[in-house]
């Protein structure tokens, strides 16, 4: 009864600010559509009863202090305060695994100053409403029907970037198993990675597969309360970048980002 409440409560708040947007979206206001996705992100948390605990690895500068990891373990949800310090603002390449439907509003509450995009399957853009928001928004569709469509998708997501604006790349290209497991990493993200000439942030997110479970069990997807662990990995700049093939790259970050899930 409670998941069907807050699945029901999440449609209602969703609507309600699509009844705003939807009359402006041919103004394309993207920036305004990201603040109010990421705030509509918080209140999910909120209501859901949902923390984020983000921890930054030792060798990071931007830690708090050498030799011990700069956690921010609070409810999300204060906009007033980022949970990852001072802060990430500049284009940057954002490549995570993903677990769970939730990774998604995660991502609006661990990166706050950050103004991302999506990279999305070109079908969701046909959906009435949420497509229509998507496009508003300047979300990036992906055609994965022909290689050649693949490569423009890609192209046209890393003049994106270079635009000045960041992007965020599910390396898996859907949902994975869970219990420290990944799917293969798809090639596509790390080409776009190349061609950006930005830094990357590699990014493992934990347990929020205990939130939203992977498989749906029931006639509603169970929504549980909880706290999720997301680590941002030392940033790889474009001259480290430039020194590694793609297939190097993709290994390098799978590496990165899947060693916390066997820890």
């Amino acid at each position: 009864m409670r998941s069907l409440f807050l699945w029901i409560l999440a449609a209602v708040i969703f609507l309600s600010y699509a009844a705003v947007l939807v009359p402006i979206l041919w103004l394309r206001p993207q920036n305004l559509i990201h603040r109010a996705a990421r705030s509509w992100s918080l209140l999910v948390c909120r209501l859901a009863g949902v923390r984020v605990q983000v921890e930054r690895p030792t060798d990071d500068p931007r830690a708090e202090s050498a030799g011990r990891k700069n956690q921010a373990n609070h409810p999300v949800g204060n906009a007033s305060e980022s949970p990852i310090g001072n802060p990430l603002r500049d284009p940057l390449v954002v490549i995570s695994n993903h677990l769970s439907l939730f990774d998604m509003v995660v991502m609006y509450c661990v990166l706050p100053d950050l103004q991302f995009r999506w990279l999305a399957k070109a079908s969701l853009f046909k959906i009435p409403i949420w497509g229509w928001g998507m496009w508003g928004a300047g979300y990036i569709p992906v055609k994965r029907d022909n290689p050649a469509n693949a490569r423009e998708s890609m192209q046209a997501a890393a003049e994106h970037v270079r635009g000045g604006k960041s992007v965020i790349v599910f390396a898996e290209g859907t949902r994975g198993p869970g219990g420290g497991r990944m799917l293969p990493f798809k090639k596509g993200g790390f080409v776009l990675a190349k061609r950006a000439g930005v830094p990357i942030q590699p990014m493992t997110i934990l347990d929020s597969d205990k939130i939203i479970p992977p498989k749906k069990k029931r006639w509603i997807q169970p929504i549980h309360k909880g706290v999720i662990r997301v680590i941002l990995h030392k940033q790889l700049r474009p001259a480290e970048i430039e020194k590694l093939s793609t297939e190097e790259l993709r290994e390098t970050l799978r590496t990165t980002i899947g060693a916390p899930l066997n820890s």
